[in-house]
């Protein structure tokens, strides 16, 4: 009997540890699932903002370009989004080697070590810290103007960068920076200090103040090279502009996916129509395809370009499907662009994994694929209204299709500069042409050669006539599909580098 009971007492005690143990698993799984609700939460209020910004600074460069207004709008958001006391944003000067702070908000306060001020009144305080000079490389402002890094101090009282201050001077607590860069060009530096109500500054602060960074960075470039045109030269300086902000939002390169090859260009025209294209990493084994033409010319079109974008990103690191980021699309150019504003696109998810490419279509040419025995030539039209008319986008106005993937293929998405253009007679170019072109580069052709061959019957047919539209596509060919599918499978992608 006394073995009965020392066994129920082992079976009793392994019946609470398993329990214990199952409670532990499930809390940290639920744990778990709130972070990652919490993580998307804070990425689409962190998205929201941005978009918020370039909303306000589009509404208003559409009507006035204005550095310090800009600079101002800019500098006054961030400072209320990061619950800041103060914030500065340094420009760098013409000699390409100091920063002078442009904008000022709060009692911002020298950070210069060299810097002989008491307590005083901010307007006298703001012509203080204007009239500083920053050397690049030297000070916590100019280290991050030389190495083009972000950085969050949370205990400026001890960290070793900082300069020391005597009593009588503002207390510098904490403080976030980040670099105002264009492809790798220093324009200045946006500073953060002391965040209100005795808080310190977090890694999400210095998140978002990257985020803001970054886009305030290419609207303060075209500002200052808008500002810089003469009245003489201002029509066609503006595109100008416009052309080169475009340029800055395309992909440096394209991807890297074993057994697939890929091309891009967007060739702008005499009028900038606000055409572009992206590959956007939705994650290892998922890549987001966007080309699209958004309505209006020259600087508002470039910036209107810039918001669209903005969404689309935002919206595909979610890793929705091909027509959610349709709707979010629709629904912020409703809200927040003025009327006859739209966007005609084409949003695929090409599948390594599965080989497959889902898309939706939005007012955009159709998707064009070549089979890989080059004997047929399929035209991919989904249903597809042109996002920003309306306010509820239906599955039936929105058709999303699966496309399979197969050895050989060859996909290829434009916009209608390619299949508009025309000769000196007025005669367009055409689909048909097109698809003939595209027939005559047989099987062993790269992306790249297809490309090219497009781009020069093009020239041949137009007999180097200017065009009135962008000419922009996406080429993609399928080489090996197993290579791709082992890519899909195995490759870690780090998508925060894409």
């Amino acid at each position: 009997m006394s073995n009965d009971i020392f066994l129920y007492q082992i079976l009793l005690y392994c019946a609470l540890g398993l329990s214990l143990f199952l409670a532990i698993l499930v809390r940290r799984y639920i744990i778990k699932l709130q972070d990652q609700e919490d993580r998307v939460l804070q990425l689409r209020t962190e998205t929201q903002a941005v978009f918020d910004l370039l909303s306000q600074l589009g509404q208003s460069l559409s009507t006035e370009i204005n550095e310090e207004k800009s600079l101002n709008d800019i500098n006054n958001y961030i400072v209320e989004q990061t619950q800041a006391e103060a914030g500065a944003i340094f420009l760098v000067n013409n000699d390409g080697e100091t920063l002078t702070p442009r904008v000022i908000a709060g009692m911002f306060p020298p950070l210069q070590s060299t810097s002989d001020y008491v307590l005083t009144k901010p307007k006298y305080l703001e012509q203080i810290v204007k009239q500083e000079r920053v050397k690049i490389g030297e000070g916590i402002i100019g280290l991050v103007a030389q190495n083009g890094d972000a950085m969050l101090i949370a205990n400026a009282q001890t960290d070793r960068r900082m300069p020391r201050f005597s009593e009588s001077q503002l207390p510098v607590k904490s403080l976030i920076l980040s670099p105002m860069k264009v492809h790798e060009k220093i324009l200045g530096v946006i500073c953060m200090v002391n965040k209100r109500n005795d808080q310190v500054f977090t890694d999400s602060d210095l998140r978002s103040l990257k985020a803001f960074s970054s886009q305030a960075a290419v609207l303060v470039d075209t500002v200052q090279l808008y500002n810089e045109l003469s009245e003489k030269q201002r029509i066609e300086q503006e595109l100008n502009v416009a052309r080169r902000f475009q340029q800055l939002l395309l992909p440096k390169s394209v991807p890297d996916v074993p057994g697939v090859d890929f091309s891009g260009t967007s060739v702008s025209a005499l009028e900038v129509g606000g055409d572009f294209y992206d590959f956007i990493w939705l994650d290892g084994h998922r890549l987001g395809l966007v080309i699209a033409d958004v309505v209006g010319k020259g600087i508002p079109g470039a910036i209107i370009m810039t918001m669209a974008r903005s969404v689309i990103r935002a919206q595909s690191s979610l890793i929705r499907t091909p027509r959610d980021v349709m709707r979010e699309v629709n629904q912020r150019f409703l809200q927040d662009t003025e009327d006859k504003v739209f966007i005609t696109m084409i949003f695929a998810i090409m599948d390594f994994r599965h080989g497959k490419m889902s898309m939706c279509r939005a007012g955009q040419e159709p998707m064009v694929q070549l089979t890989g025995d080059g004997s047929t030539t399929l035209i991919h039209t989904p249903r597809g209204i042109a996002l920003g008319l309306i306010d509820t986008v239906s599955d039936q106005m929105m058709e999303e299709i699966d496309v399979p993937l197969n050895n050989n293929d060859v996909f290829i998405l434009y916009t209608d500069g390619v299949v508009e253009a025309m000769n000196r007679s007025g005669d367009e170019y055409g689909r048909d042409r097109l698809l003939k072109v595209l027939r005559g580069c047989g099987p062993k052709s790269k992306p790249q050669e297809i490309q090219q061959a497009i781009m020069k019957d093009i020239d041949r047919f137009s007999d180097h006539a200017r065009q009135h539209d962008d000419i922009t596509m996406i080429i993609v060919k399928i080489n090996d599909l197993e290579k791709m599918r082992s890519f899909g499978k195995s490759e870690v992608i780090d998508i925060r580098a894409h």
